[in-house]
Formats: C-alpha cells, sequence, structure tokens
C-alpha cells in the first residue's frame, strides 16, 4: 500500500481558514497541542472559523495578478496550522476509515457544522534517518523532516498517523487518499518512500 503526506503549508488550491479565539481554541494550534498525544480531547469546544482576510498577501502573483485559490466546499485549510477542516459530507465519507485512528470534531463556520479531525495515532521508530533528509536541533530532537522515508513493518495496516519524533504532518493511506479526492480536487497529497 502506498502512504502519503497531506501538504500542510499555504497553498493556492484552498481558501484558509482563521479561528476566533473567544473559546482559547486557537491556541491549541498555535502551540501545537492539537497534533500531541497528550491533546486533551474531552476539553475541545467548538470553535467559530472565518476566512483568514489578509490571505492575498501570502499568495502567489503572476503577470502582475494575484493567484486566488479555489473555493472548495469539502476542505479547507487552518492558516497557520498542519490541519484541514472536513465538511460534514467528506466527513461521512472517512468516518468509517478514520474512526479509530482518531476523532472528528465540530467547528462552526457560517452556522454550518465542519470537523476538525484529531489524530490520535502517533508512531514510533517509523523514521529511517539513514534515508531520510531532515534537520536537527541541538538537543537532537527534528527541526523539519524534508523528505521522510519509513518503514513499512512500522505503518502497515494504519489508515492516517503521525510520528511521535516530529508530529507536524498527517500521513495517510492510499484508500483515504482516494477517498478525499473523490470530494476534492488539488495537489495536496505528497507520496512518501517506503522501504
Amino acid at each position: 500500500m502506498n502512504y502519503y503526506k497531506i501538504a500542510s503549508d499555504l497553498n493556492p488550491h484552498f481558501y484558509n481558514f482563521e479561528l476566533s479565539n473567544e473559546q482559547g481554541m486557537s491556541e491549541l494550534f498555535d502551540n501545537n497541542i492539537f497534533f500531541k498525544r497528550s491533546f486533551p480531547i474531552n476539553q475541545w469546544i467548538k470553535p467559530e472559523m472565518h476566512l483568514f482576510e489578509e490571505l492575498e498577501e501570502y499568495l502567489p502573483i503572476e503577470n502582475g495578478e494575484v493567484i486566488k485559490p479555489n473555493i472548495w466546499s469539502n476542505i479547507m485549510h487552518v492558516w497557520g496550522s498542519n490541519t484541514f477542516v472536513f465538511s460534514q459530507e467528506l466527513t461521512i465519507a472517512l468516518l468509517e476509515d478514520l474512526k479509530n485512528c482518531g476523532a472528528f470534531l465540530e467547528a462552526n463556520y457560517e452556522s454550518q457544522t465542519w470537523f476538525f479531525y484529531y489524530c490520535s495515532t502517533h508512531i514510533s521508530g517509523a523514521i529511517n534517518f539513514d534515508s531520510s533528509e531532515y534537520d536537527m536541533f541541538d538537543d537532537g530532537t527534528i527541526m523539519t523532516l524534508h523528505k521522510p522515508v519509513l518503514f513499512k513493518s512500522k505503518i502497515e495496516g494504519y489508515d492516517a498517523f503521525r510520528l511521535i519524533e516530529y508530529d507536524s504532518f498527517l500521513f495517510v493511506s492510499e484508500k483515504i487518499k482516494n477517498i478525499i479526492e473523490k470530494y476534492f480536487v488539488g495537489e495536496v497529497f505528497t507520496p512518501i518512500s517506503i522501504i
């Protein structure tokens, strides 16, 4: 089975959401708490979201014109964070395959319910450090994982997971990629090497 990293940076394929911080929820993403194994899922408060107002300042320019993203009805990116928000329709399609790997958490956008996906599956020892490309901090932790190469024996059987050694990326199986691509068209999946 093939595996993919979901793009987590600014991408011209989607609009970006921002979280209103009345409930203090944006701090979960600003401090990367949402991606940790220790994330307190029982403390989730349904947040309000709005479109990122300064988006155009960060978009690419071609021939003097800003290249605006398309508005897709089923998936949105969260500005400044490594996560996505799914529509009810896409959540229903993913629920059966992803319910054992995490939880879908409600959010509100213009009186519509959208869903964050919290991945509770964090795998240790899956990175082949000899073949991967990465930068390290002085304390030995990974600063940036440029090109992950993962051990098949460690990730086989999981449809979604994060890595304990570097939890910024969400990895998904080809099955999940195929489901999402029925509802969304855009280059957001990067294949990763498996050995």
